[in-house]
């Protein structure tokens, strides 16, 4: 009898600790204005970020800033879609293709890749590896009102220059990239409306 009570006591003081230490973390917070951070607080029952999203990458330091994970897995996707439309365009000197996979300033921009290409009677072969890639929002510095959906990619890239008319190498480069890619949504699916890619040996 005397180790229930005893266990009783104990468990009453120990939730009363939980208690106080409770009400002097929500009194600090409060005294700092940052009450409003509870709602970014994760325990059993209020998981953060909710199931389904998680915090945008390109804006970490706002835990309010949240990215639908379907979406952005949506976004991804067409990205890689669009990404293997471009170089196939690139590769076989076939500026139409760009229509599947561009739209506005990227569209333009590639469509000159690939006739400055033609010109010389020359084709571009890439190989891609990608080693990192976060999916959120950013706006695009070329329209900040109007895109907001970026895909960041890292990795490697091998470019290797073909001479049209007989296949023959022209040259090859190696490099590594770092690449943000802003897509926008057109009849149902995501394109590549501007692109941003820095490169080095």
């Amino acid at each position: 009898m005397g180790n229930a009570l005893g266990g009783s006591w104990r468990g009453v003081l120990a939730a009363a600790g939980v208690a106080a230490l409770v009400f002097v973390v929500i009194v600090g917070l409060a005294g700092t204005g940052r009450l409003g951070d509870l709602k970014y607080w994760s325990f059993p029952g209020h998981p953060y970020p909710p199931t389904g999203y998680y915090i945008n990458p390109f804006n970490s330091g706002d835990k309010g800033d949240l990215v639908n994970s379907v979406d952005a897995a949506q976004v991804k996707a067409d990205l890689v879609t669009d990404g293997t439309t471009e170089l196939r365009a690139l590769e076989s000197g076939s500026a139409d293709l760009l229509s599947q996979s561009d739209n506005s300033r990227s569209l333009e921009r590639e469509k000159q890749q690939v006739l400055a290409n033609a010109a010389q009677g020359l084709r571009e072969r890439f190989s891609n590896a990608i080693e990192s890639s976060s999916v959120g929002f950013l706006a695009d510095p070329n329209d900040p009102t109007g895109i907001r959906w970026c895909v960041n990619e890292r990795g490697t890239s091998v470019v290797t220059m073909i001479r049209a008319g007989d296949g023959s190498v022209v040259s090859q480069q190696h490099f590594r990239f770092d690449g943000k890619f802003w897509l926008v949504r057109v009849n149902g699916r995501y394109l590549i409306a501007d692109a941003q890619v820095t490169t080095q040996p």
